[in-house]
């Protein structure tokens, strides 16, 4: 073993010959006494996208930190990326189930039937009047299932055979 010094507190310290060269300090304590840390190195003074506050970040993360705080990220996030804006927006290229979702979004659970007032059901649905699935909030009504399925059975799939409300069949011309 060798004997060096402590650059800092000049404290005797013992090292082996392979740590020559490597070792410089007696402790961790006395290693980082004086050196600069990350905030006294070059800063960058930042201003927010969402509440427009000037904050300071290191130079090193410029490209990556636009936001003070993470509440201003999803505020911002939450407005920037809604509906049209959004970057998966298809428009009405939307599937069937995504319509069925926006539908529910914009005009809530359906909760009685249009056609039949007087029926009670624990379900409701929405359904569309035209067939064309478009982006169209007066192209939706609500329905039971009931009512629903003879309607998409009568309006949009007719068939030569299907039961009508009494459970009796009704014949269709095409």
């Amino acid at each position: 073993m060798k004997t060096i010094n402590c650059l800092r507190c000049n404290i005797e310290i013992f090292i082996y010959p392979s740590r020559i060269g490597l070792r410089k300090y007696c402790s961790k304590k006395c290693a980082m006494t004086g050196k600069p840390k990350w905030n006294a190195l070059a800063k960058l003074n930042v201003n927010c996208r969402n509440c427009n506050k000037d904050f300071i970040i290191p130079l090193s993360r410029k490209n990556k930190v636009k936001y003070c705080s993470v509440k201003c990220r999803q505020a911002d996030w939450k407005i920037t990326r809604l509906e049209e804006k959004a970057f998966s927006w298809k428009g009405n290229g939307v599937g069937y189930v995504g319509i069925h979702m926006w539908v529910k979004k914009n005009l809530g659970i359906a909760n009685h039937c249009s056609f039949d007032t007087t029926h009670k059901s624990t379900r409701f649905n929405w359904a569309n009047v035209s067939g064309s699935y478009l982006r169209d909030l007066g192209d939706w009504v609500q329905l039971c299932p009931k009512c629903h399925k003879q309607y998409d059975m009568i309006v949009h799939h007719p068939r030569k055979n299907i039961f009508d409300a009494n459970g009796g069949r009704m014949v269709l011309s095409n």
